[in-house]
């Protein structure tokens, strides 16, 4: 089995994925206001670079594929 290169943008879109559920299931897992709003801005940041990463994602999908 060939070993594939990580690559650093669909990896980027993973761990900005798993930051963002971390950020909302603390949201709902605590009652102070401080921390929820802490994790309401972390969320919001971290679904930004989920989209960024997703399109970064599919441009080099799409440039692979029309390069082959």
């Amino acid at each position: 089995m060939q070993l594939r290169r990580l690559n650093a943008s669909l990896m980027m879109l993973w761990i900005c994925l798993a930051m963002a559920v971390s950020s909302i299931i603390t949201t709902f897992m605590t009652q102070d206001m401080l921390v929820d709003g802490v994790a309401i801005s972390i969320s919001i940041i971290t679904i930004i670079g989920i989209v960024f990463s997703g399109a970064l994602v599919l441009t080099e999908q799409i440039i692979k594929t029309c390069n082959s």
